[in-house]
């Protein structure tokens, strides 16, 4: 983006001169913001640009923009897999969101068709965050994501597992072998605590 960096640094230094008190990050990022805004800088994430926890929330936003079910589809299906964090958002997906399996294409339908009837699945997260859109049938990725394969946890870890049946399937993702199958997690069976090592 063309602007002029000089002008810029300048703003930001006499804001930054004004402000009386402690200049702690808060304070840096709230100029920052305000400079960016008075030069035509975008401040807003967008799905381009985006950290990968931010990406969830975008996704989002742009979804419910949507009225068509393939687009809906489509958008969701490019950028799933980059969102870290999801478990905040988890209502607002599942409500966004219809059974999408029909739409799945590629691996990912081989993968769907492949499933038993019934099956069993596994979560490896926080102790508090049981109850969430993403599985897998794989054990092995459930523990690595109980270590904080994404994200350290400050509680305790878990890796629980249940048996669903392939009716219960919203949609299955194969792009990241990691054998994610996303589930309405408030129709969800009894789970079974799994042994893992930390």
């Amino acid at each position: 983006m063309n602007f002029d960096e000089q002008a810029f640094n300048a703003r930001f230094q006499q804001l930054l001169g004004e402000r009386t008190g402690a200049k702690n990050i808060a304070v840096v990022q709230a100029i920052t913001d305000q400079v960016r805004r008075e030069f035509g800088i975008w401040t807003e994430p967008t799905l381009a640009r985006c950290s990968s926890s931010q990406l969830a929330g975008v996704l989002l936003s742009e979804l419910a923009k949507l009225d068509d079910a393939q687009a809906r589809w489509d958008l969701f299906r490019t950028h799933w897999s980059g969102c870290d964090d999801t478990y905040e958002l988890r209502f607002e997906f599942l409500s966004l969101l219809p059974r999408l399996v029909g739409m799945s294409h590629g691996s990912d339908q081989d993968f769907f068709d492949a499933l038993p009837g019934e099956f069993r699945v596994y979560r490896g997260c926080a102790d508090e965050r049981l109850d969430g859109l993403s599985w897998t049938t794989d054990k092995a990725t459930a523990v690595r994501f109980a270590r904080g394969r994404r994200r350290s946890y400050k509680s305790g870890r878990a890796v629980v597992s249940l048996l669903v049946k392939k009716t219960d399937v919203l949609t299955v993702f194969q792009d990241r072998k990691e054998y994610e199958i996303l589930l309405d997690f408030t129709a969800l069976g009894p789970m079974k605590n799994e042994r893992f090592r930390y």
